[in-house]
């Protein structure tokens, strides 16, 4: 299906509610609307205060811990597991503006996945010098952290910011991604 069906289908279902009070719900979940520009000023705060890579970890640590929360709510309303529960979790993502996203492989016994996004927000105007999708890195750690039942890290192997088509993140345990990166990646949390 797509993004605007997705969409279109959540919003019939009453599964998105925005009251007259500007309370908006998804899955009964309060969410808000955040601009891009503002989520890349919070970026490059972390990276101006802490500097290029201890910032570039707490963004992707920050993501992380935030879709854990998410994450743990919405699959536990709705009962989802496995494959079906990171297939939601990239449809939320898509729908919510953060490019299209496509879980390539799936391994739920390896603990092991490939998802590429087409249309990341965080395409820059110039080339970037590694790839920089920290909070969607984060945020895919995160989700399949709880979907998996266990920690879990997840790298960026291509991303549109260093000039590659689409952006690429590999999911594995946590420890496990030490050294397969197919470009420099700064470091994960706690590394």
């Amino acid at each position: 299906m797509t993004t605007l069906g997705t969409l279109a289908r959540l919003i019939a279902a009453g599964q998105i509610k925005l009251s007259e009070k500007g309370d908006l719900r998804l899955f009964d979940e309060r969410a808000v609307i955040i601009y891009f520009t503002i989520l890349e000023g919070m970026l490059d705060s972390l990276r101006d205060v802490f500097g290029e890579e201890e910032g570039s970890r707490l963004a992707y640590s920050i993501a992380k811990e935030g879709s854990k929360r998410y994450i743990r709510n919405v699959i536990t309303k709705l009962g989802y597991k496995g494959e079906k529960a990171i297939d939601f979790a990239g449809d939320m993502a898509s729908v919510g503006g953060w490019g299209k996203i496509t879980v390539t492989s799936f391994n739920s016994q390896k603990k092991h996945a490939t998802i590429v996004i087409e249309g990341s927000p965080f395409r820059v105007e110039g080339i970037a010098k590694h790839p920089i999708c920290h909070f969607s890195r984060g945020m895919f750690a995160g989700s399949a952290s709880v979907i998996w039942g266990e920690d879990m890290d997840c790298v960026e192997v291509h991303c549109s910011a260093v000039g590659d088509e689409f952006c690429e993140f590999v999911l594995e345990r946590h420890g496990e991604l030490r050294g397969k990166m197919a470009r420099k990646q700064l470091p994960l949390e706690g590394s």
